[in-house]
């Protein structure tokens, strides 16, 4: 009896593993432009379907500031953003813009660096995340790091192992509301915030974060072409990484295995095919534009 629960006990993973490689299996790489052009536009599609994605155009993003605090070569401002309505209300994102200092008559706009954090319990008060944001910010990028929905200032007050309700936010799919798709949702928010700020070059957007904020790093990336610079750390794999394995309800995307593996996903963050390969925008993250890449500071988003 033994030996046949020990035979049995990975019969449901394995089923799991195999019906992903069978999704998978074969998938061919582009061969040509068009071809690459029209998988894209199909990825993206799907993938907005796929996470339950508004296409509306919600207008401005309703702000109010909470303190500010001054550092050394840079100010903190304590925001809420006001990101999805719900019926007669709306969900508030808190957020922390780090805005550097510039001399007095230095009216140059600056690049911003959207910050997503990963599962830490801290989210964006955690010190990984605010060492990270405060580095860019005395590099001269202004920076916007947000707490995800269900974290932070918005979390549950449990365990780590509870980050976002875990098995919590899994009650959100009979509504059809994926936590993936508030997470996309409010993140493309925050871009249209920065886009708003008198400090920001609107051209030269960022967006990074690590592991669970890779993921959110991916997604933005892959659906918003406004964001130039895409730097999702971990989180670079396949799906097949997460088969079995215990992960949170905010990296999961219903039926992706059927249309796209993470690679392609990721894929859709790949520079434009605008003829242009001096681009300073995304190609210059990568070093593929012909020119030397200036990586210490806001020339090099």
């Amino acid at each position: 009896m033994a030996e046949t629960g020990a035979a049995r006990s990975g019969e449901f993973l394995e089923f799991i593993r195999r019906s992903a490689r069978e999704l998978r299996n074969g998938e061919a790489i582009p061969k040509t432009l068009d071809h690459w052009k029209d998988l894209r536009t199909t990825v993206r599609k799907n993938l907005v379907q796929a996470i339950g994605l508004s296409t509306d155009k919600p207008g401005p993003v309703p702000v109010r500031k909470i303190r500010e605090q001054k550092r050394d070569g840079y100010r903190i401002e304590h925001l809420v953003l006001r990101t999805i309505r719900t019926g007669d209300g709306w969900i508030e994102m808190p957020a922390n813009a780090y805005v550097p200092e510039v001399s007095p008559g230095n009216a140059k706009r600056m690049p911003a660096v959207l910050c997503v954090h990963g599962h830490w319990s801290g989210a964006k008060q955690d010190p990984v995340v605010q060492s990270r944001c405060i580095g860019l910010a005395k590099l001269g990028f202004f920076v916007l790091a947000v707490d995800a929905f269900g974290a932070g200032e918005r979390g549950l007050k449990t365990g780590l192992g509870e980050y976002h309700g875990e098995m919590v936010a899994a009650t959100l799919w009979p509504t059809g509301t994926l936590l993936c798709g508030i997470q996309v949702q409010e993140n493309m928010r925050a871009v249209d915030y920065l886009q708003t700020r008198p400090e920001v070059d609107p051209e030269r957007l960022g967006v990074t974060g690590t592991s669970g904020g890779g993921n959110q790093t991916i997604y933005a990336g892959a659906l918003d072409e406004r964001l130039k610079c895409v730097v999702p750390v971990c989180s670079v794999g396949n799906y097949q990484a997460y088969l079995g394995a215990a992960c949170c309800m905010c990296e999961l995307v219903p039926g992706v295995l059927t249309f796209a593996d993470n690679g392609r996903c990721w894929a859709g963050c790949s520079p434009g095919p605008d003829g242009d390969q001096r681009h300073p925008g995304r190609r210059a993250v990568f070093g593929s534009g012909g020119e030397e890449v200036d990586r210490r500071g806001p020339s090099g988003l």
